[in-house]
């Protein structure tokens, strides 16, 4: 049992090693928008921008006029109302009539085969006439030159798709320590600093900020390949980049936020349609990837308390190396020095979520999501 647990404290902490330096030499390698010198007027593409909006009340009027605010010369807004029932549509209507730019596409039924925010997508992208689209959410808040700052990234390197990591708000010090956590196990999944590369399986998409040139969308046939897929964001960036085009991420810390969730209850409940699709609908890849986050992530610290000798030793230094870790990855992301603390925390919570999706999941035999149920057999067929 001792030598056990002596190889599996050196294990950890090679595989800790190797993890942070991946990240961030990774991270290194990312350009920060807020950095990047604004494009000129004459630089400028026409753009297109779509808003998918279903019962937004409490953030859309602060995200549309954020969009409405850009220094930007050329573009149009379209924020598309799908079947919302609560104030969205009335606090659209109103600003649609302050500023020309706002165009208003009301969805009142749902076709089958689609999920509601692939179909609004695809209702909007298909009447645009603009050289570039950018997809993002209906609670997004930009600074004033941000586009011009992307527009500026998509010249200088050529790129036909252009996704930004967006600065995450969160009311209390669990949830943006949580939000931590969810970032440094999507760069460790996602390797998105690898997306440029046209030689790497590496892919990235965002929901905040999805830009992307309309001829490129067009050739992929617009939504329809996600049309049942709850990940629609990162898997366009899959398509993007399986069709060949060039792809590349930026990080938005300064340039566009989203206060994410307000409450623990709406994680959990938030994150319920996807973290399960993100893995395929793969039993065997949830319960390896779980047992795996709690051995290296969480164990080390249990270990501390519970071994003695060598063991608590090297677990000691694991741990140790994981709080500067997150500690710095939160700094970087302006959430607080608290969350290397709260870690094991965090990353059981993220575990939690995973075995109460899946297991919810396969119960139900589908996943409700906005009001609305759709199938465990319908999702699977659409593999991206």
């Amino acid at each position: 049992m001792q030598t056990l647990a002596i190889s599996l404290a050196w294990l950890t902490l090679i595989a800790c090693c190797v993890a942070m330096t991946r990240v961030l030499w990774g991270l290194s390698q990312i350009a920060k928008l807020a950095s990047l010198v604004p494009c000129s007027n004459e630089e400028a593409f026409s753009l297109s921008i779509i808003v998918p909006a279903r019962n937004e009340q409490l953030d859309i009027e602060e995200a549309v006029r954020s969009l409405l605010k850009q220094d930007y010369p050329s573009f149009e807004l379209i924020v598309v109302d799908d079947r919302s029932t609560d104030r969205t549509a009335e606090i659209l209507r109103r600003l649609a009539e302050e500023d020309s730019r706002l165009k208003v596409v009301q969805i009142d039924t749902l076709p089958t085969g689609w999920l509601g925010k692939n179909h609004a997508l695809h209702v909007a992208a298909e009447q645009v006439e603009s050289e570039l689209i950018l997809f993002t959410d209906a609670d997004i808040v930009y600074q004033p030159q941000t586009l011009r700052r992307a527009i500026s990234m998509v010249r200088m390197h050529q790129l036909d798709h252009l996704a930004v990591i967006p600065e995450v708000v969160m009311p209390n010090v669990l949830l943006r320590s949580f939000a931590v956590t969810f970032a440094i196990f999507f760069l460790q999944y996602f390797r998105p600093w690898a997306a440029r590369n046209p030689a790497s399986n590496a892919y990235i998409g965002i929901g905040a900020f999805n830009l992307i040139r309309t001829h490129a969308l067009r050739s992929i046939g617009g939504l329809e390949k996600l049309r049942m897929r709850p990940d629609d964001d990162v898997k366009l960036g899959r398509v993007i980049k399986m069709a060949g085009f060039r792809q590349d991420v930026a990080i938005g810390t300064d340039a566009i936020g989203v206060r994410w969730y307000r409450s623990l209850r709406e994680v959990i409940r938030g994150l319920e349609k996807n973290a399960f699709s993100g893995v395929d609908y793969r039993i065997s890849v949830t319960v390896v990837s779980s047992l795996m986050a709690l051995t290296l992530n969480v164990w080390p610290f249990v270990a501390v308390m519970v071994t003695a000798g060598d063991v608590q030793l090297i677990n000691g230094l694991v741990g140790l190396l994981m709080v500067t870790f997150v500690t710095w990855t939160s700094w970087q992301m302006k959430s607080g020095w608290w969350s290397g603390l709260l870690f094991p925390v965090t990353v059981s919570i993220f575990v939690y979520i995973q075995w109460r999706t899946m297991l919810l999941t396969l119960w139900r035999g589908g996943i409700s999501w906005r009001d609305t149920f759709y199938s465990l057999d319908e999702l699977k067929r659409n593999v991206v």
